[in-house]
């Protein structure tokens, strides 16, 4: 049994299964990335206007109450789609390019890239 283990170490090295440095700018490479917020800013909803930045890699809803999110995604569809009680204090994993301000009712919302 110890031969085995010392085996398997010799083989597969501790360091082998670290994950290399990231400078944040491979996300597409690793999927360890893919589900980190790097900055987030508060949403203003606009039916005329995108965000500044898109797409995002996550919207949270910061008010205490279930509320509908009008958006647009980030795919470059036209037609806006309204999520129905989505739920508050969650980071929901969802890529937009605009919240829409027509049959939007959460007022607390934050874009996370």
């Amino acid at each position: 049994m110890i031969r085995a283990v010392l085996v398997a170490l010799f083989m597969f090295p501790f360091s082998a299964l670290a994950a290399p440095a990231d400078d944040g700018q491979t996300a597409g490479s690793r999927s360890w990335t893919l589900y980190q917020g790097r900055i987030a800013t508060l949403v203003t909803p606009d039916d005329n206007n995108d965000l500044a930045t898109a797409p995002t890699r996550f919207v949270y809803i910061g008010q205490a109450a279930a509320c509908n999110l009008a958006v647009r995604w980030a795919d470059g569809g036209t037609t806006a789609v309204t999520i129905t009680a989505l739920s508050p204090g969650v980071f929901h994993p969802i890529q937009i390019k605009r919240v829409m301000s027509t049959n939007t009712t959460c007022t607390v919302i934050m874009a996370v890239y």
